[in-house]
């Protein structure tokens, strides 16, 4: 059954955006500019193998099937940044046509001095490993529950509970200035 066209552009409308974002925090500084490559990709992998209940009628109108819909793309998403990942490290191009590995300060543009504590927020964020940092995206920004997190990054439930106890932790004791 092909997918009908109104449906699937309701979907890219819904989470392009979303999921552009959470592969900017995925992809490595020097590949953020992929982005956008990645949700095209991950949309053609979605229309390969399509989740019936995402495209049948499309109604996002409902909490759960969103919520779905978006789980099951950003899974998709999720393995479309790795496999890039990958692949750009088995070609390893030539140092000098290497893109330069940017700082946190370069990434997050120096803010006003009133806005410090978001600075350090932000830094902090970039400065953590890629599964905590997805982690924290995930639950924060994106509301995931520990269930749906587990499922996205295959891992159990009670291990996305204590990642997050443990990065919230971290993050309290780097952010503690500022509180």
């Amino acid at each position: 059954m092909a997918p009908d066209a109104a449906v699937v552009e309701r979907l890219y409308k819904a989470f392009a955006g979303r999921l552009q974002r959470a592969a900017a925090v995925l992809l490595p500084d020097g590949m953020k500019h992929d982005n956008e490559d990645v949700v095209q990709e991950t949309f053609v992998r979605f229309l390969r193998r399509p989740k019936m209940k995402c495209l049948a009628g499309g109604d996002l109108s409902n909490p759960d099937v969103e919520k779905q819909c978006f789980a099951f793309l950003h899974e998709i998403m999720q393995r479309t940044c790795y496999r890039l990942v990958k692949r750009a490290a088995r070609e390893a191009r030539p140092m000098s046509d290497a893109p330069r590995e940017r700082s946190a300060d370069e990434i997050v543009a120096k803010p006003p001095a009133d806005h410090a504590a978001t600075d350090a927020v932000l830094r902090s964020i970039f400065d953590l490993s890629e599964p905590d940092r997805e982690i924290i995206v995930l639950y924060y920004f994106e509301n995931f529950s520990y269930r749906t997190i587990g499922r996205i990054m295959r891992i159990p439930e009670g291990t996305v509970a204590s990642r997050l106890h443990r990065i919230k932790a971290e993050l309290k004791d780097v952010l503690r200035p500022y509180l």
